[in-house]
């Protein structure tokens, strides 16, 4: 077992290392070396699973140094690798549906790991069915899943899948009055902006010549978070982008009402 002295000098350039010894670095080292090695986007998904089970097993006293001095205070730390490890980009599926069981009452890591660029089926199902205020508001948080992995996937029931609703905005209620008031609001609120969303048509139509007149270059679209993420050093932007924070302010309000 090496010293703790050099456990830190190695786990400050994690991607120097061969993936072994970031393994041993894991099983091995203290509360510092555990964040060094959790906030590296090199470490693979081998070393952040020893992270996992360290946490499971030891809970809140996870890198504790049994031979530091007892005046020595300590800060626990299991916490914030937990949110670590929900949004590394190489954290295994197992990892990460680990680290939300553990919380699965805090919005943060459902939705973190919903939202994560290679989501479980179980993260996106989570996040789905967390509740919301009532029927009529929306549950922006759902922007921010994938699409095209929700369709992939079928409900428990067998009959409807809840995630093609989800992908499509749709909002689930069983109430036939609230129901038929919210229809009626919303056809309302679409007639409304039939004279903006008609000019917005035409306005696409003619975007690939206004491109090539003025020289603009268009806007690329894909999956929230997807160019984020890649845009970030760490590959954890996401967790801090503009949309990830509304969303999860909404996912802890139990969603917003849209203005009529």
């Amino acid at each position: 077992m090496l010293d703790r002295a050099t456990l830190e000098k190695l786990s400050r350039t994690p991607e120097k290392n061969a993936p072994t010894l970031n393994v041993a670095l894991a099983e091995e080292g203290v509360a510092s070396v555990l964040l060094s090695l959790a906030r590296s986007p090199a470490v693979g998904p081998e070393a952040l699973a020893v992270l996992d089970a360290r946490i499971a097993g030891e809970g809140a006293a996870v890198g504790c140094d049994a031979a530091a001095p007892a005046d020595e205070a300590f800060e626990r730390v299991d916490g914030e690798l937990d949110r670590l490890l929900a949004a590394h980009p190489r954290a295994a599926d197992d990892t990460r549906d680990a680290v939300m069981a553990r919380h699965p009452g805090e919005a943060w890591f459902v939705l973190a790991a919903a939202a994560h660029p290679r989501a479980t089926l179980v993260a996106l199902e989570r996040a789905i069915d967390w509740p919301s205020a009532s029927p009529v508001h929306d549950r922006l948080w759902l922007a921010l899943l994938d699409a095209a992995r929700c369709r992939r996937s079928r409900s428990r029931s067998g009959r409807r899948t809840r995630r093609r609703c989800a992908a499509s905005g749709a909002r689930i209620g069983r109430e036939p009055a609230l129901l038929e008031r919210l229809a009626a609001t919303r056809r309302a609120r679409c007639a409304a902006r039939w004279p903006r969303t008609a000019r917005r048509r035409r306005c696409a139509r003619c975007w690939p010549r206004a491109t090539r007149r003025r020289g603009a270059r268009p806007r690329r679209t894909g999956a929230i978070g997807a160019h984020e993420a890649a845009a970030s050093s760490d590959g954890r932007g996401w967790v801090d982008s503009a949309r990830f924070v509304a969303a999860l302010r909404a996912m802890e309000s139990g969603g917003v009402l849209a203005p009529t």
